[in-house]
């Protein structure tokens, strides 16, 4: 049973740990006063987390208000900003997957106006307004001369469910009022500690300067700013039929810049009705889509003072418990998790997306429109592979990376494609079934949401298209068209000197509809690299063609004017020489390639130059573990939901299939195979013979010897259940035994029918053994 609110929690009891995915309610400080605030407002404190994501440095406290439970962050000491914001925010969701809605909780500056009479203590809530989704990034825009700022930032609003809760708790307190200037009260009765610092400072030290008077640096004191009174805004002071501290709705200006100026300040209030300005929301809200509640600690000028901000950290936390008081457990459960969210939009949303796109996006989509037919006539020139995108029909069932899962890896990959300082190619590779290629999906899924990819390839050996590089840089050349339209009319100007060039050897192909049109793009010099995807490079049946294919891609890199393919044409020397005068406008090309550890291939990566890599196959073994683990959980998950919908109630898995140890010995048995643990999941799911009770019960009796797993085993399980039902008469699978140890006899007997002495024509026969014992005998054959 949780205490009453505010009560002090004994540091001496022992505190209740819970598993990280027990905490559906992800809350996010910026500071450590703000910390601070959030963690007395609890109702129970619960112990720190049993583990952490690798790479994860947050501090985290945990505990429960109502039937929530709750994990609260707070951003590295001296860090401030959108990008530590969103760094924190990330973190997070690693080491607490089932977080399901997000709390922004902590201090901000006012903005008062003659709308909205804020005063220090005061909450502002986020809620959209005019099209903005609740927080306007304000350092992302244009200024016109003589016209107001113009957005070209658009962050998403706060989720449905809380905005509903917002509205609710916001009629109760026009109603009722509220209690929160009280609930401060009332948690720092318990904590006397914190009096001194959180307490409500003195009504005298709330003082709203006029926008032209600038604090002195002269001044140790604002209180000096005020001068004779006439620098100070007369306010009245509420009486007690008005709320103090006032809740604000609106929106919130954030930036990664603390707002210091009251003419600027006023500008943003009159243009587009600002409560509040702060420095991390907009990090967060389409990474961690949350509700930002801030309390007033500062009017936004120059006189900024740390008086109240213990204060507002207070009434902010109290607001946001009064909020999440007001959430039923059962809907937050039913909301999908964040990460979820954000996998289901592209695994990542977009950081910028320009207001002033939506309008011109209509007169785009009709530029499109006319282009269409003209980019047509170019693409239906190239010889293209059928289904080689990671996008096409054929891939369409093939799966991407759990959300939760490949998270260090997927990390790092971002990281690097991220950083035009890193190395242009990465390689990964793995052995057979390591889920290369689930990885290459998520990443080209991931850029191509972000407007990143330049284009994919997946090798495939039984398709004839996709397992040589005939057609690979058409092919490319086409998906560079329809992803980076500027291209087209580079490809074209190589179409039109060379109508075969689509069909010409593969380095001219490289040099004419890769390598020229790209290095033709021009960018501003914080343009983020474009990515290309070639998956399974060892799926490509001749040899010597996988080494020519990694030689040209660390051939695009060098610095030479001239690619070494033994061919010129005036496109090319055109493209070099403007080239050479304009590096600085080169558009930063990364490309991520996968395939088998095979000999022939590492040397060629070791031959040609440094790249970035991650060997699969030598992750550790816990990381592979905990990340089969989960894709198992959600695959058992959807078969368990699958079964019961069809079955009789009575028939029904229970609750707790499949149980924990089950699922942990599967992820043992599996490493470091993704592809193995599907199989097993397709096994247990096949009703043909058992139902998925029975079917898991058999592979766990099936499989371990000892402390050994034996693949071999498990798969002619499954094989002998597939056939198992099956004619012998029409089943290929089946052989007659005797019948076939007869032929192979057989056969044997008729080759040595025509074995002779020297039968390979090699003239020298060397000698018998015997003679090596008798050198005067070899002499006399030598001789």
């Amino acid at each position: 049973m949780s205490p009453p609110a505010g009560e002090a929690v004994d540091v001496n009891q022992e505190l209740p740990q819970l598993p990280n995915a027990d905490y559906t309610v992800g809350w996010v400080c910026a500071l450590t006063t703000e910390y601070v605030a959030a963690q007395v407002f609890l109702d129970q404190q619960h112990a720190p987390p049993a583990y952490t994501a690798t790479h994860d440095n947050n501090d985290y406290a945990l505990g429960c208000i109502g039937k929530h439970n709750v994990v609260i962050a707070v951003l590295p000491g001296g860090e401030y900003g959108i990008a530590s914001a969103a760094g924190v925010a990330r973190d997070m969701l690693h080491t607490f997957p089932n977080v399901r809605i997000g709390f922004m909780v902590g201090i901000g500056g006012g903005a008062p106006s003659p709308n909205h009479d804020i005063r220090l203590g005061d909450v502002v809530v986020s809620e959209p307004r005019d099209g903005l989704g609740g927080v306007f990034q304000y350092d992302f825009g244009k200024s016109i001369q003589d016209q107001p700022f113009k957005s070209t930032g658009f962050l998403a609003s706060p989720p449905t469910l809380l905005l509903t809760a917002i509205s609710g708790l916001k009629a109760k307190y026009e109603i009722d009022g509220h209690t929160i200037r009280e609930d401060v009260e009332s948690v720092l009765a318990t904590k006397k500690r914190l009096k001194k610092k959180y307490s409500r400072p003195d009504a005298v030290t709330d003082q709203l300067f006029r926008s032209d008077i600038v604090h002195a640096l002269s001044e140790s004191s604002c209180l000096d700013c005020a001068g004779d009174g006439d620098s100070v805004v007369m306010r009245s002071i509420r009486d007690e039929d008005e709320d103090d501290p006032v809740i604000h709705y609106g929106l919130i200006a954030s930036a990664n810049q603390l707002m210091k100026d009251a003419k600027l300040r006023d500008q943003y209030a009159s243009e587009k009705d600002v409560l509040c300005f702060e420095m991390e929301a907009a990090g967060l809200m389409n990474h961690f889509p949350c509700v930002v509640i801030r309390g007033i600690c500062d009017y936004s000028d120059s006189h900024k003072n740390k008086q109240w901000q213990g204060y507002a950290a207070m009434t902010a936390a109290a607001y946001a418990k009064a909020l999440l008081r007001r959430l039923a457990i059962n809907k937050v459960e039913a909301e999908k998790t964040i990460s979820t969210v954000l996998e289901s939009f592209g695994a990542d949303l977009r950081d910028i997306q320009s207001t002033a796109a939506k309008v011109e996006g209509a007169v785009e989509s009709l530029h499109r429109a006319v282009l269409h037919d003209h980019l047509r006539t170019i693409l239906d020139r190239l010889p293209t592979a059928k289904a080689a995108a990671f996008d096409s029909g054929s891939e369409e069932h093939n799966p991407t990376c759990l959300p939760s899962t490949r998270v260090e890896l997927l990390e790092e990959i971002t990281n690097w494609a991220d950083d035009s300082s890193s190395e242009e190619i990465f390689w990964l590779n793995g052995m057979a079934g390591t889920g290369k290629s689930t990885v290459s999906r998520t990443v080209a899924n991931s850029f191509a949401a972000r407007g990143r990819l330049g284009g994919s390839f997946f090798f495939k050996r039984s398709e004839a298209d996709r397992s040589n590089i005939t057609k690979f840089f058409p092919t490319v050349a086409a998906e560079m068209i329809r992803r980076l339209p500027a291209t087209a009319e580079y490809i074209k100007i190589a179409l039109d000197a060379d109508a075969s060039v689509g069909t010409r050897r593969t380095e001219e192909q490289f040099g004419r509809l890769f390598r020229g049109p790209l290095k033709k793009l021009k960018s501003t010099a914080t343009e983020m690299p474009i990515v290309f995807v070639f998956d399974a490079l060892d799926e490509c049946e001749q040899e010597r063609d996988i080494q020519l294919l990694i030689k040209l891609f660390f051939n695009f890199f060098k610095v030479e004017t001239k690619v070494e393919t033994g061919f010129e044409t005036e496109f090319e020397t055109e493209f070099e020489t403007e080239f050479e005068t304009e590096k600085e406008f080169r558009v930063p090309i990364k490309i991520f390639l996968t395939s088998r550890p095979e000999l022939p291939l590492r040397l060629e990566f070791a031959l040609q130059g440094t790249h970035q890599g991650i060997v699969l196959h030598e992750i550790p073994r816990s990381i592979v573990e905990r990340d089969i683990s989960t894709f198992l959980q959600h695959t058992l998950w959807e078969i368990q939901r699958t079964f019961n919908a069809s079955v009789a109630y009575s028939r029904q898995l229970g609750p707790d299939w499949p149980r924990k140890d089950a699922v942990q010995a599967l992820a043992s048995i599996s490493v470091p195979l993704f592809i193995f643990a599907a199989t097993l999941c397709r096994f247990i799911a096949d009703r043909r013979h058992g139902n998925p009770e029975r079917q898991l019960a058999m592979v766990l009796t099936h499989q371990i010897r000892g402390q050994k797993v034996n693949l071999g085993d498990t798969y002619l399980l499954v094989l002998q259940q597939q056939i198992a039902d099956l004619d012998r008469e029409d089943n290929p699978f089946w052989i007659d035994e005797q019948e076939t140890h007869a032929i192979v006899a057989a056969r044997c007997l008729y080759v040595l029918r025509f074995l002779k002495k020297d039968m390979c024509g090699i003239k020298s026969l060397g000698g018998p053994v015997s003679d090596l014992a008798n050198p005067a005998r070899q002499d006399s054959r030598g001789s």
